[in-house]
């Protein structure tokens, strides 16, 4: 599991950055009319998903 987690880090790292921005779009009203339950799962899914990468780059990089 933690090999996996090392290999698909980056992409976890990606997918949160594009949760944080739909919340952040959806919070100013640039999404049109969105619930504040659903931005505030954005930004728990955006904050899941970062910790999840960060702690596959500390896997990928931690010595053998």
């Amino acid at each position: 599991m933690r090999n996996a987690l090392g290999r698909i880090a980056f992409a976890l790292l990606v997918l949160a950055f594009v949760l944080a921005w739909e919340g952040y779009q959806a919070s100013t009203g640039e999404r049109g009319s969105v619930t504040p339950s659903r931005v505030a799962l954005y930004y728990v899914g955006a904050a899941v998903l970062g910790a999840l990468g960060l702690a596959g780059v500390r896997q990928r990089h931690r010595p053998r």
